[in-house]
């Protein structure tokens, strides 16, 4: 068996890929306190072992410490493809929490959290037919919007609908239904 042919085995992989981990990792992160408020450990105890578990540790440590600078650019781009108000919001979450060190606390996570819920339930509750692009609500059905040349407030605020028109939304309904419209007997 020559060289080429021979496969690496999976320790080979950890060994020759560890230093490369460790290097990923922001160890300020991990560094654990003690109860007197003291550091317990070494700045790079949290590395110790040679085990698989602890690769694997590791590696989800380095990806743990990249997670911040990912979703700033899911946040970026988010905010790129909608440019409204209610993406903003997301942004300036992002970017209020780099005032934390070394990182947030879990209050304002799980506070965007509950915004993103909440503007996703809004975005949905909009493309109902009853709410028009004007903002007014019409139970008869929303006019057919002209075509004009100002921006809607609700476009501003991120609530566009999928089908500009409440004929639109019902002929799609009524014939995935598989009612013909304006043949009644």
């Amino acid at each position: 068996e020559t060289p080429r042919e021979r496969r690496p085995t999976l320790e080979e992989l950890m060994r020759r890929t560890r230093p490369l981990v460790e290097a990923a990792i922001d160890d300020l992160l991990f560094c654990s306190v003690g109860p007197d408020g003291l550091r317990s450990e070494t700045i790079e105890d949290h590395r110790k072992g040679d085990d698989p578990r602890n690769f694997l540790r590791l590696l989800g440590k380095a990806m743990w410490s990249h997670t911040f600078a990912l979703l700033a650019i899911c946040a970026m781009l988010q905010f790129a493809s909608y440019r409204s108000v209610l993406a903003f919001g997301t942004v300036f979450a992002v970017v209020i929490s780099q005032i934390f060190f070394p990182h947030a606390p879990p209050t304002l996570w799980r506070c965007l959290q509950i915004y993103n819920i909440f503007t996703i339930t809004v975005k949905m509750i909009y493309q109902i037919p009853v709410f028009c692009m004007d903002g007014t609500i019409d139970f008869r059905g929303c006019p057919d919007e002209e075509d004009s040349l100002e921006v809607p407030w609700t476009a501003v605020f991120g609530l566009l609908k999928a089908c500009l028109s409440s004929h639109c939304f019902l002929s799609s309904l009524t014939r995935a239904a598989g009612i013909e419209m304006g043949n009644e007997s």
